[in-house]
């Protein structure tokens, strides 16, 4: 996976990279390097890695938004045809684990996959300030990488080891999910949108598809649809709104589009379910 190397920087033991790729075709690749890296790559299109040979994490996975490589390991990655950048701290083994510690010297493969998705807004910033700092250089550059490593290698630490309940929940907890639901299911005026359920989590509206599809086999489009036809369920069941009037209630443009979609959910029009569902024999 071939760059370009638009500016660099470096302080004993770390290295910041500003990286530029261009893949003109979608490709695979087995990645392996002696040192850690802390990349920053904000992006719309999906790359996903996995590593091969360690069983519980060969699985490809979306890539996030910031992503943890320890050394020696081998990654596989695909990569669609894009362009983008990349900010990357680079780190020699001794400066990465004179901070880290004990804390992961055995690699689990619930780390792996976690630190292929490193959700921490303060590592984020961290690297956008190390981008900067590459960039526009000053005289205490130095003191200034060296302590804003050290709390981002803190925070990624801390990251790795609240690992997740079950291996095989990793793309996102039950809470979580419940806490999905429980919001869809609170919108009443309107269809719900992926962006409006990214905003109660800290991450991007493709990292929420990604981990709803990871946690539960399903896209979370088809759950917001779902859920707004068990409220239309409910209105025709219990009140005796028009179909319109339910329709457009739920975020439908028109009322053939919703009454069409309620059929294909429930194998019958709208209003044969409701004749169903509110007759009652005499």
């Amino acid at each position: 996976m071939g760059y370009t190397l638009t500016q660099s920087m470096n302080v004993p033991g770390i290295g910041i990279e500003l990286r530029s790729y261009n893949n003109p075709r979608p490709m695979r690749e087995l990645l392996r390097q002696s040192r850690y890296t802390i990349g920053l790559n904000v992006r719309r299109t999906r790359f996903e890695g996995r590593y091969p040979g360690k069983p519980g994490a060969e699985q490809f996975t979306a890539l996030g938004e910031l992503v943890l490589r320890p050394p020696d390991i081998d990654l596989e990655v695909t990569v669609p045809k894009s362009s983008t950048r990349v900010t990357l701290c680079v780190l020699e083994p001794s400066r990465f684990e004179a901070v880290a510690g004990d804390a992961i010297r055995n690699w689990s493969p619930a780390m792996l996959r976690r630190g292929l998705d490193v959700r921490s807004r303060l590592v984020g910033e961290g690297l956008r300030a190390l981008r900067q700092e590459a960039l526009t250089p000053g005289l205490m550059s130095r003191a200034f990488i060296d302590r804003t490593v050290d709390a981002m290698i803190m925070h990624v630490v801390r990251h790795l080891a609240e690992a997740p309940a079950s291996d095989d929940c990793y793309g996102l907890t039950e809470t979580e999910l419940q806490r999905i639901d429980a919001h869809l299911h609170g919108i009443w005026e309107r269809y719900p949108r992926i962006a409006d359920v990214a905003g109660l989590f800290s991450f991007s509206s493709r990292a929420l598809r990604d981990r709803f599809r990871q946690a539960t086999g399903r896209t979370l489009s088809s759950r917001i649809a779902t859920i707004q036809f068990e409220k239309a369920a409910c209105l025709l069941r219990s009140t005796d709104l028009p179909l319109k009037e339910i329709s457009f209630r739920l975020g439908f443009a028109h009322v053939g589009n919703f009454s069409a979609a309620f059929q294909r959910e429930f194998d019958v029009p709208p209003s044969h379910y409701r004749r169903a569902t509110t007759e009652r024999p005499g």
